[in-house]
């Protein structure tokens, strides 16, 4: 009896059963990953999901609070971010916007830096104005980009040429 061929064998047989498990597992794994993903969108596809139903040339200030919250609650965006863009309801706030009047938030801004600068412009100190003017273009610049995604998604109005006529 060749005790040492029949050992060889088991262990290979182990071997086999063993890298076949292990492969098993893997693919479950790679399956299960895959299915995660197609049932939780990514970052990007849940901001654009909710950014679809949001204007920001035509929101109210409880509508952009609402926004902001469900960004962070998708996790979309991060508590820093949360807290810059909150501040954008406190300015419409101070300017006597009601929380349940429309404004267009790009032309507001707009506004806004536009006043700053000609007050810098006229004033002996015009530098000591630029931290204020750099947060209100920080503001607009997010408004814009979340502008930009709702048109992505052909969820604004169009400017452009129309090629059939």
């Amino acid at each position: 009896m060749n005790v040492p061929n029949v050992l060889s064998g088991i262990t290979d047989l182990t071997s086999q059963v063993k890298s076949s498990a292990a492969s098993a597992v893997k693919t479950v794994a790679g399956k299960v990953a895959a299915v995660d993903q197609t049932l939780s969108p990514t970052p990007t596809a849940a901001m654009r999901e909710i950014l679809s139903h949001y204007d920001m040339t035509d929101i109210t200030p409880n509508d952009f609070s609402k926004l902001i919250q469900q960004l962070s609650d998708k996790g979309t965006i991060s508590q820093k971010d949360m807290q810059e863009l909150s501040s954008i309801r406190v300015d419409l706030e101070n300017a006597g916007v009601s929380p349940d009047e429309s404004v267009n938030l790009l032309n507001f801004y707009q506004q806004r830096i536009a006043k700053v600068q000609d007050a810098a412009a006229h004033s002996p100190d015009a530098a000591a104005a630029q931290p204020n003017i750099d947060l209100l273009v920080g503001r607009l610049n997010w408004l814009q980009k979340f502008a930009a995604v709702r048109q992505q998604d052909g969820q604004g109005s169009t400017t452009g040429v129309n090629a059939v006529a």
